[in-house]
Protein backbone atom coordinates (compact mmCIF):
# COMPACT_ATOMS: atom_id res chain seq x y z
CA UNK A 1 0.00 0.00 0.00
CA UNK A 2 1.43 3.37 -0.88
CA UNK A 3 0.34 6.51 1.04
CA UNK A 4 0.98 9.94 0.21
CA UNK A 5 2.84 12.31 2.07
CA UNK A 6 3.12 16.12 2.14
CA UNK A 7 5.88 17.88 2.87
CA UNK A 8 5.92 21.93 2.78
CA UNK A 9 8.57 24.18 2.71
CA UNK A 10 8.59 27.67 3.49
CA UNK A 11 11.68 29.43 1.47
CA UNK A 12 11.68 33.29 1.61
CA UNK A 13 8.40 33.34 2.93
CA UNK A 14 6.69 31.30 0.02
CA UNK A 15 5.48 27.65 0.89
CA UNK A 16 6.11 25.13 -1.25
CA UNK A 17 4.25 21.68 -1.24
CA UNK A 18 6.15 18.09 -2.24
CA UNK A 19 4.07 15.34 -2.23
CA UNK A 20 6.03 11.98 -1.05
CA UNK A 21 5.29 8.74 -1.87
CA UNK A 22 5.74 6.67 1.40
CA UNK A 23 5.67 2.81 1.21
CA UNK A 24 3.90 1.55 4.00
CA UNK A 25 3.87 -1.20 6.18
CA UNK A 26 2.63 -4.70 3.94
CA UNK A 27 2.22 -7.23 6.80
CA UNK A 28 0.09 -7.54 9.99
CA UNK A 29 2.12 -8.29 12.96
CA UNK A 30 2.93 -12.27 12.79
CA UNK A 31 0.03 -14.08 14.66
CA UNK A 32 2.05 -17.48 16.41
CA UNK A 33 0.54 -20.88 16.87
CA UNK A 34 2.07 -23.60 18.38
CA UNK A 35 4.02 -26.79 16.89
CA UNK A 36 6.23 -29.61 17.59
CA UNK A 37 9.83 -29.31 19.09
CA UNK A 38 12.73 -27.29 16.46
CA UNK A 39 9.87 -27.16 13.59
CA UNK A 40 12.65 -26.61 10.51
CA UNK A 41 10.65 -26.30 7.87
CA UNK A 42 6.88 -25.15 6.61
CA UNK A 43 4.89 -25.93 3.38
CA UNK A 44 0.98 -24.93 2.48
CA UNK A 45 -1.38 -26.31 0.06
CA UNK A 46 -5.16 -27.06 0.39
CA UNK A 47 -5.65 -30.60 2.03
CA UNK A 48 -8.80 -30.70 3.27
CA UNK A 49 -10.16 -29.59 0.02
CA UNK A 50 -12.10 -26.59 1.11
CA UNK A 51 -10.37 -24.24 -1.40
CA UNK A 52 -8.11 -22.26 1.19
CA UNK A 53 -4.22 -22.82 2.31
CA UNK A 54 -3.27 -25.08 5.02
CA UNK A 55 -0.20 -25.79 6.54
CA UNK A 56 1.95 -28.15 6.88
CA UNK A 57 5.33 -27.73 9.28
CA UNK A 58 8.27 -30.61 10.14
CA UNK A 59 8.90 -30.85 13.87
CA UNK A 60 12.64 -32.25 13.92
CA UNK A 61 13.25 -32.82 17.41
CA UNK A 62 9.82 -34.37 18.11
CA UNK A 63 9.79 -36.77 14.92
CA UNK A 64 5.96 -35.80 13.72
CA UNK A 65 4.87 -32.75 11.34
CA UNK A 66 2.01 -30.57 12.51
CA UNK A 67 -0.90 -30.46 10.50
CA UNK A 68 -2.71 -26.72 11.00
CA UNK A 69 -5.89 -26.48 8.98
CA UNK A 70 -7.00 -22.98 7.71
CA UNK A 71 -10.54 -21.57 9.17
CA UNK A 72 -10.85 -20.08 5.69
CA UNK A 73 -10.34 -16.30 7.32
CA UNK A 74 -6.23 -16.81 7.03
CA UNK A 75 -6.65 -18.52 10.94
CA UNK A 76 -5.67 -21.43 11.71
CA UNK A 77 -6.71 -24.40 14.13
CA UNK A 78 -4.58 -26.58 16.25
CA UNK A 79 -2.10 -28.70 15.67
CA UNK A 80 -2.74 -32.15 14.47
CA UNK A 81 0.51 -34.19 14.96
CA UNK A 82 1.60 -37.24 12.49
CA UNK A 83 4.93 -39.13 13.41
CA UNK A 84 7.05 -39.75 10.56
CA UNK A 85 10.71 -41.01 10.89
CA UNK A 86 13.40 -39.79 12.68
CA UNK A 87 14.58 -35.70 12.57
CA UNK A 88 12.33 -34.74 9.94
CA UNK A 89 14.12 -31.77 8.14
CA UNK A 90 12.14 -30.72 4.92
CA UNK A 91 8.59 -30.92 3.92
CA UNK A 92 6.78 -30.67 0.89
CA UNK A 93 3.57 -31.10 -0.85
CA UNK A 94 1.90 -32.68 -3.92
CA UNK A 95 0.05 -34.99 -5.69
CA UNK A 96 1.83 -38.46 -5.57
CA UNK A 97 -1.36 -40.89 -6.15
CA UNK A 98 -3.38 -38.53 -8.98
CA UNK A 99 -6.55 -38.71 -6.49
CA UNK A 100 -6.70 -34.80 -6.44
CA UNK A 101 -5.57 -34.18 -3.15
CA UNK A 102 -2.45 -33.11 -1.86
CA UNK A 103 -0.03 -35.84 0.27
CA UNK A 104 2.89 -35.35 2.10
CA UNK A 105 6.93 -36.22 1.86
CA UNK A 106 9.24 -35.44 4.23
CA UNK A 107 12.87 -35.93 4.56
CA UNK A 108 13.76 -37.51 7.98
CA UNK A 109 17.84 -36.28 8.35
CA UNK A 110 18.22 -38.87 11.47
CA UNK A 111 16.44 -42.32 10.11
CA UNK A 112 18.28 -41.51 6.58
CA UNK A 113 14.76 -42.12 5.08
CA UNK A 114 11.92 -40.04 3.22
CA UNK A 115 7.86 -41.08 4.30
CA UNK A 116 5.07 -40.60 2.03
CA UNK A 117 1.98 -39.80 3.90
CA UNK A 118 -1.00 -40.23 2.11
CA UNK A 119 -4.20 -37.53 2.38
CA UNK A 120 -7.48 -39.08 3.00
CA UNK A 121 -9.23 -36.20 0.37
CA UNK A 122 -10.11 -34.63 4.49
CA UNK A 123 -7.00 -33.21 5.26
CA UNK A 124 -6.29 -36.09 7.71
CA UNK A 125 -3.30 -38.37 6.50
CA UNK A 126 -2.36 -42.13 6.69
CA UNK A 127 1.03 -43.77 8.14
CA UNK A 128 3.94 -42.60 6.96
CA UNK A 129 5.24 -45.63 3.62
CA UNK A 130 9.09 -45.29 3.89
CA UNK A 131 11.72 -45.10 1.46
CA UNK A 132 15.55 -45.52 1.92
CA UNK A 133 17.54 -42.46 0.88
CA UNK A 134 20.97 -42.15 1.82
CA UNK A 135 22.82 -40.79 4.31
CA UNK A 136 21.58 -37.28 5.64
CA UNK A 137 18.40 -36.10 3.33
CA UNK A 138 17.65 -33.14 4.47
CA UNK A 139 16.18 -31.55 1.16
CA UNK A 140 13.32 -32.90 -0.92
CA UNK A 141 11.76 -31.40 -4.13
CA UNK A 142 8.51 -32.61 -6.55
CA UNK A 143 8.47 -32.18 -10.52
CA UNK A 144 7.01 -34.83 -13.21
CA UNK A 145 10.43 -35.67 -14.05
CA UNK A 146 10.18 -37.98 -17.05
CA UNK A 147 7.16 -37.12 -18.72
CA UNK A 148 4.52 -39.16 -17.46
CA UNK A 149 2.14 -37.18 -15.79
CA UNK A 150 2.83 -37.79 -12.49
CA UNK A 151 4.95 -35.97 -9.84
CA UNK A 152 8.16 -37.38 -9.24
CA UNK A 153 10.72 -36.73 -6.43
CA UNK A 154 14.27 -35.71 -5.97
CA UNK A 155 16.76 -36.15 -2.70
CA UNK A 156 19.16 -34.58 -1.56
CA UNK A 157 21.74 -35.81 0.70
CA UNK A 158 25.19 -35.61 2.57
CA UNK A 159 26.26 -36.98 -0.86
CA UNK A 160 24.37 -37.29 -4.21
CA UNK A 161 20.91 -36.35 -5.21
CA UNK A 162 18.33 -39.51 -5.68
CA UNK A 163 15.77 -39.56 -8.00
CA UNK A 164 12.37 -41.57 -7.56
CA UNK A 165 10.12 -42.33 -10.37
CA UNK A 166 6.39 -42.68 -9.73
CA UNK A 167 4.45 -45.88 -10.54
CA UNK A 168 1.44 -43.54 -11.29
CA UNK A 169 0.36 -44.95 -8.00
CA UNK A 170 2.26 -43.21 -5.02
CA UNK A 171 4.62 -45.60 -5.12
CA UNK A 172 8.02 -45.46 -5.91
CA UNK A 173 10.82 -47.39 -7.84
CA UNK A 174 14.49 -47.41 -5.86
CA UNK A 175 15.88 -44.11 -6.11
CA UNK A 176 19.09 -43.59 -8.36
CA UNK A 177 21.79 -42.04 -7.89
CA UNK A 178 23.52 -38.94 -9.55
CA UNK A 179 26.32 -36.87 -8.35
CA UNK A 180 25.51 -33.01 -7.03
CA UNK A 181 28.98 -31.62 -6.53
CA UNK A 182 30.45 -31.71 -2.69
CA UNK A 183 28.30 -31.85 0.36
CA UNK A 184 25.15 -30.82 -1.77
CA UNK A 185 23.12 -28.84 0.78
CA UNK A 186 19.27 -27.75 -0.47
CA UNK A 187 17.61 -29.23 -4.08
CA UNK A 188 15.11 -27.08 -6.05
CA UNK A 189 13.53 -28.27 -9.60
CA UNK A 190 12.74 -25.79 -12.70
CA UNK A 191 12.51 -25.84 -16.35
CA UNK A 192 16.13 -23.50 -17.03
CA UNK A 193 16.80 -24.51 -20.77
CA UNK A 194 13.56 -24.32 -22.98
CA UNK A 195 12.47 -28.19 -23.63
CA UNK A 196 9.51 -27.57 -20.87
CA UNK A 197 11.31 -30.55 -18.53
CA UNK A 198 12.37 -29.89 -15.45
CA UNK A 199 15.90 -30.10 -14.39
CA UNK A 200 17.56 -30.05 -11.34
CA UNK A 201 19.62 -27.08 -9.06
CA UNK A 202 21.91 -28.12 -5.98
CA UNK A 203 22.93 -25.95 -3.71
CA UNK A 204 26.92 -26.75 -2.30
CA UNK A 205 27.32 -24.50 0.71
CA UNK A 206 30.87 -25.56 2.14
CA UNK A 207 32.26 -25.43 -1.58
CA UNK A 208 30.62 -21.80 -2.80
CA UNK A 209 28.96 -23.17 -5.85
CA UNK A 210 25.76 -24.07 -7.09
CA UNK A 211 25.15 -27.55 -9.70
CA UNK A 212 22.66 -27.25 -12.32
CA UNK A 213 21.58 -30.66 -13.26
CA UNK A 214 19.74 -31.06 -16.75
CA UNK A 215 17.46 -33.11 -17.29
CA UNK A 216 17.52 -35.68 -20.45
CA UNK A 217 13.55 -35.42 -20.67
CA UNK A 218 12.71 -38.95 -19.22
CA UNK A 219 13.78 -38.55 -15.84
CA UNK A 220 17.63 -39.25 -16.32
CA UNK A 221 20.11 -36.64 -15.74
CA UNK A 222 22.95 -34.99 -16.95
CA UNK A 223 26.11 -34.69 -14.90
CA UNK A 224 26.34 -31.19 -13.62
CA UNK A 225 28.06 -28.34 -15.39
CA UNK A 226 30.59 -26.09 -14.56
CA UNK A 227 29.79 -24.68 -10.91
CA UNK A 228 28.63 -21.82 -10.66
CA UNK A 229 30.20 -19.68 -8.49
CA UNK A 230 28.15 -18.24 -5.06
CA UNK A 231 29.74 -17.47 -1.94
CA UNK A 232 28.24 -20.27 1.00
CA UNK A 233 25.08 -21.15 -1.31
CA UNK A 234 22.65 -22.37 1.31
CA UNK A 235 18.31 -22.32 0.53
CA UNK A 236 17.16 -21.71 -3.41
CA UNK A 237 14.42 -20.70 -5.40
CA UNK A 238 13.49 -20.03 -8.97
CA UNK A 239 11.36 -18.09 -10.52
CA UNK A 240 11.54 -15.53 -14.02
CA UNK A 241 12.68 -12.61 -12.41
CA UNK A 242 13.56 -10.09 -15.65
CA UNK A 243 10.28 -11.21 -17.02
CA UNK A 244 12.17 -12.47 -20.41
CA UNK A 245 10.11 -15.81 -20.30
CA UNK A 246 13.09 -18.18 -18.53
CA UNK A 247 13.26 -19.19 -14.84
CA UNK A 248 16.29 -17.36 -12.73
CA UNK A 249 17.67 -18.41 -9.77
CA UNK A 250 18.02 -16.83 -5.89
CA UNK A 251 19.45 -18.13 -3.11
CA UNK A 252 20.87 -17.32 0.34
CA UNK A 253 23.96 -16.67 1.10
CA UNK A 254 24.53 -17.28 5.03
CA UNK A 255 27.58 -15.77 5.38
CA UNK A 256 27.39 -12.86 4.08
CA UNK A 257 23.88 -11.96 4.95
CA UNK A 258 22.69 -11.30 0.94
CA UNK A 259 20.68 -13.28 -1.38
CA UNK A 260 22.18 -13.61 -4.37
CA UNK A 261 20.58 -13.43 -7.84
CA UNK A 262 21.79 -15.11 -11.20
CA UNK A 263 19.64 -14.33 -14.21
CA UNK A 264 19.62 -17.06 -16.72
CA UNK A 265 20.55 -16.53 -20.77
CA UNK A 266 17.57 -18.77 -21.42
CA UNK A 267 19.66 -21.75 -21.96
CA UNK A 268 20.60 -22.36 -17.98
CA UNK A 269 23.70 -20.65 -18.29
CA UNK A 270 23.40 -17.81 -16.11
CA UNK A 271 25.05 -14.07 -15.59
CA UNK A 272 27.13 -13.83 -12.69
CA UNK A 273 25.67 -13.90 -9.30
CA UNK A 274 24.37 -10.06 -8.45
CA UNK A 275 23.99 -9.99 -4.13
CA UNK A 276 21.26 -7.83 -2.34
CA UNK A 277 21.85 -7.39 1.38
CA UNK A 278 19.10 -9.62 4.06
CA UNK A 279 19.15 -9.72 7.82
CA UNK A 280 21.49 -12.18 9.55
CA UNK A 281 22.01 -15.43 8.44
CA UNK A 282 19.49 -15.49 5.83
CA UNK A 283 17.88 -19.94 6.24
CA UNK A 284 15.67 -19.51 4.13
CA UNK A 285 13.73 -18.34 0.45
CA UNK A 286 10.72 -18.20 -1.17
CA UNK A 287 9.66 -16.23 -4.55
CA UNK A 288 6.22 -14.61 -4.68
CA UNK A 289 4.40 -11.77 -6.32
CA UNK A 290 4.16 -9.69 -2.52
CA UNK A 291 3.19 -6.78 -3.99
CA UNK A 292 0.21 -8.02 -7.19
CA UNK A 293 2.39 -6.49 -9.89
CA UNK A 294 2.47 -9.26 -11.67
CA UNK A 295 6.68 -10.09 -11.21
CA UNK A 296 8.18 -12.34 -8.79
CA UNK A 297 9.52 -10.72 -5.17
CA UNK A 298 11.60 -12.24 -2.76
CA UNK A 299 10.98 -12.96 1.16
CA UNK A 300 13.76 -14.15 3.23
CA UNK A 301 13.90 -15.40 6.53
CA UNK A 302 16.63 -14.47 8.71
CA UNK A 303 17.01 -16.88 11.69
CA UNK A 304 20.10 -14.93 13.05
CA UNK A 305 18.17 -11.46 13.57
CA UNK A 306 14.52 -12.79 14.03
CA UNK A 307 13.19 -11.31 11.42
CA UNK A 308 11.84 -11.93 7.31
CA UNK A 309 13.29 -9.44 4.67
CA UNK A 310 11.02 -8.37 1.80
CA UNK A 311 12.98 -7.86 -1.38
CA UNK A 312 10.51 -5.76 -3.83
CA UNK A 313 11.29 -6.89 -7.98
CA UNK A 314 11.93 -3.32 -9.58
CA UNK A 315 10.05 -5.63 -13.04
CA UNK A 316 13.54 -6.34 -14.56
CA UNK A 317 15.57 -8.51 -12.36
CA UNK A 318 17.26 -5.75 -9.50
CA UNK A 319 15.48 -5.51 -6.33
CA UNK A 320 14.74 -3.00 -3.74
CA UNK A 321 16.56 -2.44 -0.11
CA UNK A 322 14.90 -4.84 2.16
CA UNK A 323 11.94 -4.20 4.10
CA UNK A 324 12.02 -6.38 7.65
CA UNK A 325 9.32 -7.69 9.70
CA UNK A 326 9.65 -9.35 12.67
CA UNK A 327 8.87 -13.18 12.99
CA UNK A 328 9.37 -15.11 16.40
CA UNK A 329 12.87 -16.45 17.90
CA UNK A 330 15.50 -18.60 15.11
CA UNK A 331 13.32 -18.03 11.49
CA UNK A 332 14.33 -21.12 9.24
CA UNK A 333 12.06 -21.60 7.01
CA UNK A 334 9.34 -19.86 5.10
CA UNK A 335 6.90 -20.05 2.74
CA UNK A 336 3.95 -17.74 1.01
CA UNK A 337 0.15 -18.53 -0.58
CA UNK A 338 -2.78 -16.53 0.22
CA UNK A 339 -4.35 -17.93 3.73
CA UNK A 340 -7.36 -15.27 4.52
CA UNK A 341 -9.24 -15.29 0.82
CA UNK A 342 -8.31 -11.79 -0.54
CA UNK A 343 -5.96 -12.45 -3.57
CA UNK A 344 -2.96 -11.06 -1.75
CA UNK A 345 -0.01 -13.25 -0.87
CA UNK A 346 0.96 -13.75 3.17
CA UNK A 347 3.51 -15.61 4.58
CA UNK A 348 4.25 -18.63 7.04
CA UNK A 349 7.36 -19.06 9.06
CA UNK A 350 8.62 -21.60 10.60
CA UNK A 351 10.55 -21.03 13.95
CA UNK A 352 13.42 -23.10 15.59
CA UNK A 353 13.66 -21.92 19.29
CA UNK A 354 10.15 -20.97 19.74
CA UNK A 355 8.34 -24.16 18.59
CA UNK A 356 5.86 -22.14 16.09
CA UNK A 357 4.93 -21.14 12.64
CA UNK A 358 3.78 -17.36 12.29
CA UNK A 359 1.53 -16.07 10.41
CA UNK A 360 2.06 -12.13 8.51
CA UNK A 361 -1.21 -11.76 6.86
CA UNK A 362 -0.54 -9.25 3.51
CA UNK A 363 -1.99 -5.74 4.33
CA UNK A 364 -1.09 -3.94 0.55
CA UNK A 365 -5.11 -4.87 -0.67
CA UNK A 366 -6.44 -3.58 3.17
Amino acid sequence: MTRIYMLYVIVHGVIILFALPVVGQMFDPPVNYAVGKYPHSVISSDFDGDNDNDLAVANLDSDNISVLLNNGDGTFQAAINYNVGIGPYSVLSADLDDDDDNDLVVANIRSDDISILFNNSDGTFQSPVNYDAGTEPHSVCSSDFDGDNDNDLAVVNIDVVLIFLNNGDGTFYSGVNYDAGWMPRSIISASLDWDKDYDLVVSNKVANYISILRNNGDGTFLSPEIPRYVESPFSLTSADFDNDNSNDIAVTSCSTNAVSILLNFSDASFEPAVKYPTGIDPWSIVSVDIDNDGDSDIAVANQGSDNVSILLNNGDGTFQSPIDYAADRNPVSIFSADFNGDNYNDIAIANWWSGSVSILINRIGQ
